[in-house]
């Protein structure tokens, strides 16, 4: 389990790497479409942690 210092942690974690790939879709000219980076950004995370 993870403390409430590990969550805040994990959180800033996530939110940095949705911007990031956001920053680098939006810097390569939007090559996919928005659904196929939401469905790849859930895929992502829906395995991260397991």
């Amino acid at each position: 389990m993870l403390t409430t210092k590990e969550k805040y942690f994990l959180l800033i974690f996530m939110c940095n790497a949705i911007i990031g790939v956001l920053q680098d879709w939006v810097k390569r000219g939007y090559k996919e479409s928005p659904k196929e980076v939401a469905e790849i950004m859930n895929k992502i995370f829906e395995n991260a942690f397991r």
